[in-house]
């Protein structure tokens, strides 16, 4: 997290970014069949402004772009690509707070301005609650 304006314990907007890469198995769809699952690689920038101190609770906005994930079939006449792919670039707002001292929530309301070998998502909304121990 890298603090933009404010101070680090009171109302302030903030700039997070995050890197993921993902690497996957082969998937077995029949005796001398599988699917083959390219890395993937997500980049999120959030920026998040924390209206309420005491909570943590903030508004912003998100930003993601996946890509990579080319999924190809495999079987004893070669390879071929399937077409499908995790390539995509998502714009939304987000929300979250702690609910309690452990407890926390977000949640994501956001749109695919582009993908790539799927579905392209008018209307993605996820939420996720998380406990720290």
């Amino acid at each position: 997290m890298h603090k933009v304006f404010g101070q680090a314990k009171g109302k302030r907007l903030d700039l997070e970014v995050w890197a993921d890469g993902y690497f996957y198995g082969n998937t077995n769809v029949q005796t001398g069949v599988h699917l083959k699952t390219d890395p993937a690689a997500q980049f999120i920038v959030y920026a998040p402004y924390y209206f309420h101190p005491q909570t943590d609770a903030y508004v912003g906005l998100s930003f993601e772009k996946t890509f990579g994930g080319k999924i190809s079939e495999v079987n004893p006449l070669g390879t071929f690509d399937t077409g499908s792919r995790n390539n995509f670039t998502r714009i939304g707002v987000i929300a979250g707070s702690f609910l309690s001292p452990t407890i926390f929530a977000q949640a994501q309301l956001a749109t695919d301005v582009q993908a790539r070998g799927g579905a392209k998502n008018d209307i993605f909304f996820q939420v996720q609650v998380g406990k720290v121990f």
